[in-house]
């Protein structure tokens, strides 16, 4: 009962045999409450302490707790005063912890890489790792080396369930033309799922595609330099630094951006 006001298990246990039982010795405190003989003395010199008893002056010396009210009251000031100076400290926690955070003098570089048949698992299961924000780049091309069909509907799911979950996301959709977006639109309806589900805007493509997961990862495309349009691998990299600076190009990129509202909102993309 008394372990939420700071006593250990063994001084609440004296404590409340000396409440129901009255003034004991030692040897009677510990047949009561079932403290080790071993252990009473420094638990209730921790009792006396905190002045939660009363000693006899009497051979062999006995004890007694003071009242109830008195205890709680006492246990109360002490745990208040402890509440206060820990208060008290939080801010020179934050100030502490943040700096740690922003030196960061040694931070691994981590990452995987996709590549093949290896490619898509690893680019998907890592958008599937998002807890707060997904920044993610596609790019279109009329010609596309994936089952178009399959692709949309495995992406369109996660980025559903991002969206179902709180998560941020906002989608850059990299093409030369909007009207190979209408002619994929007419072909594959799950595209426009993309566009019910997150916030999306068109720019011209990409040479490096990336996108960024948390302000922590980045998944990095890297194409094929024959064939642009064709993706030869996916690199999963987990590194603050670099993952903030592409967070930076993302979000100027994304202000200059066209909103892909103003196509829907022409209908150009929604016949």
């Amino acid at each position: 009962m008394l372990e939420d006001f700071g006593l250990s298990s063994y001084e609440s246990r004296v404590f409340e045999a000396l409440v129901k039982s009255g003034t004991m010795s030692a040897k009677q405190i510990c047949k009561v409450s079932g403290v080790p003989y071993g252990r009473i003395y420094e638990v209730l010199n921790n009792l006396d302490s905190r002045g939660l008893l009363v000693k006899s002056g009497t051979r062999p010396q006995k004890f007694h707790s003071v009242e109830p009210s008195i205890a709680i009251d006492l246990l109360k000031e002490s745990k208040v005063k402890e509440l206060d100076q820990l208060f008290s400290k939080a801010e020179l926690y934050k100030e502490k912890l943040e700096r740690m955070r922003r030196e960061e003098p040694g931070e691994e570089f981590l990452w995987r890489l996709g590549i093949g048949e290896s490619n898509l698992p690893v680019y998907f299961s890592a958008i599937q790792e998002t807890h707060n924000e997904y920044l993610g780049y596609v790019e279109v091309h009329e010609d596309s080396h994936y089952d178009l069909n399959s692709m949309l509907d495995t992406y369109s799911t996660i980025l559903k369930t991002l969206v179902d979950d709180g998560i941020r996301v906002r989608m850059l959709i990299g093409v030369d033309n909007p009207n190979i977006l209408i002619k994929l639109a007419q072909k594959y309806p799950r595209a426009l799922d993309l566009v019910n589900i997150s916030a999306v805007r068109i720019i011209a493509p990409l040479l490096y595609p990336f996108s960024i997961i948390d302000d922590k990862k980045s998944l990095i495309k890297i194409k094929n330099p024959v064939d642009p349009s064709e993706d030869l691998a996916t690199l999963y990299v987990q590194q603050k630094a670099l993952t903030r600076n592409l967070r930076s190009k993302f979000i100027s990129m994304w202000n200059e951006a066209v909103p892909i509202s103003d196509l829907l909102s022409s209908n150009q993309l929604s016949e």
